[in-house]
């Protein structure tokens, strides 16, 4: 359909990241933030590229912004992203993890607030 829109009607394509960056202003947000708090299922190598977590990610190292991931689990090393927060521990059965993801994640959010000056 894309390209059918490209070809038929002059549009332009464009990475959906760049659009919904684009379309929140995330530039200008970013620019007035102390910290960037994000969050996806699982933080992996595919994360970062062309997934939101891509597009945030350049933006807060452009703006040279402190970044802090929330996620199920994570394969990337923190010096390569910024803070990355699991909420799932390696001994815990993802099935565990998916069913208490919302008290996970509140708790993971909680004691991470705690730790910031």
């Amino acid at each position: 359909m894309g390209a059918g829109a490209a070809w038929f009607l002059g549009a332009s394509l464009l990475p959906g990241i760049d659009f919904l960056l684009r379309a929140m202003d995330f530039e200008s947000a970013c620019a007035v933030a102390d910290h960037v708090i994000t969050g996806e299922g699982k933080i992996d190598a595919q994360s970062l590229e062309g997934k939101v977590l891509s597009g945030v990610q350049q933006i807060c190292m452009e703006q040279q912004k402190p970044l802090t991931a929330f996620c199920g689990s994570s394969t990337l090393s923190e010096s390569f992203f910024g803070e990355i927060i699991q909420i799932k521990t390696p001994e815990m059965p993802l099935e565990m993890a998916q069913k208490n993801a919302a008290s996970l994640l509140r708790k993971a959010a909680e004691d991470w607030a705690v730790r910031q000056p």
